[in-house]
C-alpha cells in the first residue's frame, strides 16, 4: 500500500492539509484541465467528488496508513530533529505537537 510509512502517511497528509491551508499547488492544474475537457462537466464532478478528503471520522477509519511505528517512535523519542531539511524538522515538530495533545 503506497499510503504506508514515510511521506505517505496520514500524519503527512494532515500536516500538509493544515499547515499550508492558504497555499495552492498548481502542478495539478494542467492535468485537471485536460481531465475536465475529456469528460462532461457532470462526469468530471462525479468522479472528483470527495477528492482530497479523509473519511468523515478519520479517528475511527482504517489506521493502516499512519506513520510506521518505528518512525513515530523515533520522532517522539526526542524534542528536536537534527536535519538539513527544514521540511523534515517542521513535520517532526508538528507530529510531536499532535501526539503530545492526546489524552
Amino acid at each position: 500500500d503506497a499510503r504506508k510509512g514515510g511521506e505517505r502517511s496520514r500524519e503527512q497528509w494532515e500536516y500538509k492539509a493544515t499547515t499550508n491551508a492558504d497555499a495552492t499547488d498548481d502542478i495539478i492544474r494542467p492535468w485537471l484541465y485536460g481531465f475536465a475537457q475529456d469528460l462532461s462537466p457532470d462526469d468530471a464532478q462525479d468522479l472528483l467528488q470527495g477528492a482530497g478528503q479523509l473519511p468523515p471520522n478519520p479517528h475511527l477509519a482504517d489506521d493502516s496508513w499512519s506513520l510506521l511505528p518505528e518512525k513515530l517512535h523515533k520522532i517522539l523519542a526526542t524534542d528536536k530533529t537534527v536535519a538539513n531539511d527544514n521540511k523534515m524538522v517542521q513535520f517532526d515538530a508538528w507530529v510531536r505537537h499532535k501526539y503530545m495533545q492526546r489524552p
